[in-house]
């Protein structure tokens, strides 16, 4: 199992939901790039954490893919946060949010 999912799930398991869970009701955020979401998504919103640029050099050093995203979050950290406040409707409305795997982008948030 890989480690990062290990932590999740002993840690972080009343905030990870299955996508079968997930119904119309809930708002649904795509964190991946706009490459990916316009190509495939299940999700309503695209809030992207890093842009195609990085997520390429993520692909080419996957030990260090972590702080690729963690970089991405601090850069943009006042858009993310604006588009997820908008999208909430002002922190009214609960939010999914999910990428490829659920397991790198979606959780840092």
């Amino acid at each position: 199992m890989h480690t990062l999912d290990f932590y999740m799930k002993k840690y972080l398991q009343h905030y990870l939901i299955d996508m079968d869970e997930i119904n119309e009701d809930y708002i649904t955020i795509d964190v991946r790039t706009v490459e990916e979401f316009i190509k495939y998504s299940p999700l309503k919103y695209n809030v992207q954490i890093i842009n195609r640029k990085e997520h390429l050099f993520l692909h080419k050093h996957k030990r260090i893919a972590g702080l690729v995203v963690l970089y991405g979050l601090i850069k943009s950290h006042r858009r993310i946060r604006s588009e997820l406040i908008r999208i909430s409707n002002n922190k009214k409305e609960k939010l999914v949010i999910g990428c490829s795997k659920g397991r790198l982008r979606s959780p840092m948030l």
